[in-house]
């Protein structure tokens, strides 16, 4: 996001402080004690004064919310619900609950007032990358994706969008073009672009809040298992292992510690492999229908020589 973007954003934040105030039951005066007056709150509030980066970071200590998270959301009427809207549909999307989302995001993209290409995108992006899972719907292609994409971005070659500084969201929608070239079996695409897309997750802020950084080191590593290039796998999956234990994550945790198993197996040190084959059971667990689970496990078990610890 540029400079002048965040001023002019900056000009929409009341509705968001005014909304937050009230879910949070504050009254102005409360809010304002001892960083304000009241008249000022009130000016902010209305739109007509804009909120310094000091006041900004102390009002949302005060209503337990970042504010800077809001950004995208500053000029809707409704901008905590809609914010609340994104964030369950990306809970949703993390457990698997797809039809949830592709039908929340269907009818929210409806009622999204319009013009708004980053909340368009978004719930394009869900119910695209929901329709993935879904049997019967296959309506997400490639371009339907680089459509979204040049919502935001302008650009002639999909390699034209690594030259611009991309938001979280626009890396996701790579993510999704990223997975199709891995169905279609166009690895070397594939791989060049997950390799990009991993330096930028790795030099933002952003890569401890998305787990789709970590979906990208799985993917990339999974890609590697299958070209036997084992080594290049187990430093790949290592960082996402790494990853999910400093930031106290078990998303993906699980797929990661069955490609490591994998690979370790494959390379010789069998019993090192089978623990982790063993901890990507135990995860597993957690997330997976039980038939599924049970189909995993046991052909795990046979395939691997698996001995299940308690």
């Amino acid at each position: 996001m540029s400079c002048k973007e965040v001023i002019n954003i900056k000009l929409f934040f009341g509705k968001v402080i005014k909304e937050l105030r009230y879910l949070k039951k504050l009254t102005q005066e409360q809010l304002a004690d001892g960083l304000c007056s009241v008249k000022q709150l009130s000016r902010i509030e209305n739109n007509s004064s804009q909120p310094t980066l000091y006041l900004i970071k102390e009002f949302s200590f005060r209503l337990g919310e970042d504010l800077m998270e809001y950004m995208y959301y500053c000029d809707l009427d409704n901008p905590v619900q809609w914010k609340i809207l994104i964030d369950s549909l990306e809970e949703q999307m993390n457990f698997m609950e797809y039809l949830d989302v592709y039908e929340t995001a269907s009818k929210a993209y409806l009622e999204l007032p319009k013009p708004h290409p980053i909340l368009e995108q978004a719930l394009l992006w869900y119910k695209g990358a929901s329709a993935f899972y879904l049997k019967d719907l296959h309506f997400a292609d490639m371009q339907y994706f680089e459509n979204i994409l040049s919502l935001t971005l302008k650009f002639n070659e999909l390699k034209d969008v690594f030259s611009h500084p991309l938001k979280p969201f626009e890396i996701r929608i790579i993510n999704s073009i990223v997975y199709l070239h891995l169905v279609n079996e166009n690895f070397s695409e594939a791989e060049e672009m997950m390799l990009k897309v991993i330096e930028i997750y790795e030099s933002n802020y952003f890569i401890i809040k998305d787990s789709s950084y970590l979906k990208l080191l799985y993917n990339l590593g999974r890609l590697y298992l299958r070209q036997e290039r084992y080594e290049e796998a187990l430093k790949i999956v290592n960082r996402g292992i790494k990853h999910c234990l400093n930031n106290n994550t078990l998303f993906y945790l699980d797929d990661l510690c069955n490609i490591k198993g994998r690979c370790l197996y494959l390379t010789g040190e069998e019993e090192e492999g089978r623990k982790f084959l063993n901890n990507f059971i135990i995860l597993s667990e957690l997330y997976r229908s039980p038939e599924d689970f049970e189909s995993i496990k046991n052909e795990l078990i046979i395939k691997y020589k698996l001995h299940i610890y308690p």
